[in-house]
């Protein structure tokens, strides 16, 4: 549901510990290039895919979705 992770990544983030559209939307610059490191992508791919723009807008269509409920 975000462009640019796939059930690879999202199975990758979810070991991390990244369960919800809401914990990305939450990432700040440092912790995009954390996680970019963490799945071995180019460093600029989370930015360029606007990762943390969608999972806010992913966030904001569903105000009703319970942050700590896995989504990912």
């Amino acid at each position: 549901r975000i462009r640019g992770i796939g059930p690879r990544y999202a199975h990758q983030l979810q070991e991390l510990g990244v369960q919800t559209f809401a914990a990305i939307a939450a990432w700040s610059a440092d912790e995009c290039a954390h996680f970019a490191r963490q799945l071995k992508v180019n460093p600029g791919r989370v930015e360029r895919d606007r990762w943390v723009d969608q999972a806010r807008a992913l966030c904001e269509a569903d105000p009703n979705a319970k942050p700590s409920e896995p989504d990912l």
